[in-house]
């Protein structure tokens, strides 16, 4: 009988062992995964110039040069070059020039571009600065659409020479700041 007995308990253990790893199997069914997903887009960023061909009488050109458009794929700078052509200034005299900035209408981020810079190759005695005109929209924080004037100074000394020339050009950096929310 203890024979019997001993092979029951070995058909009981089995018994339990298989019952076991089918539980094991079942609970391995119950586990469950969850998906999310969302669409990903970039945006785009282009910075435009103009200078008006009237300087005695400046207003916003309808036409506008472009910088290279940034496709949101890559940090960096857009940058535009503005040619503003010739300023003749005599011995003490003080030229001022016009120029207008604009986000892209097309953007769909708002652009920095309050780096405005002028790289004067001068004759001696004359001078250039250039600051946003007072007023208007805010240089940091353009929407698409959005423009800013700048004004170039050019000034001459009593030291300037007759008949010398160069050459003066302005750089403005624009840099994205945020989406265009819809």
């Amino acid at each position: 009988m203890q024979a019997t007995r001993a092979r029951k308990i070995k058909i009981g253990l089995a018994g339990l062992a298989v019952l076991g790893l089918g539980a094991a199997l079942t609970s391995a069914q119950w586990t469950d995964q969850v998906f999310f997903q969302a669409d990903v887009s970039t945006g785009t960023f282009n910075i435009q110039g103009a200078v008006p061909a009237d300087q005695s009488a400046p207003v916003e050109p309808t036409t506008w040069a472009e910088s290279d458009t940034w496709d949101g794929t890559e940090e960096g700078v857009a940058t535009i070059e503005l040619d503003l052509g010739g300023a003749q200034v005599a011995p003490e005299e003080t030229t001022v020039l016009t120029g207008y900035v604009r986000n892209d209408p097309t953007s769909t981020w708002t652009a920095d571009v309050s780096a405005i810079t002028v790289t004067p190759f001068l004759p001696d005695g004359v001078t250039a600065s250039v600051a946003y005109a007072t007023g208007g929209n805010d240089p940091a924080d353009l929407a698409p659409g959005d423009s800013v004037a700048f004004e170039v100074t050019v000034t001459a000394d009593d030291t300037v020479v007759q008949d010398a020339s160069g050459e003066l050009a302005v750089t403005v950096d624009g840099v994205s700041v945020a989406p265009v929310t819809p």
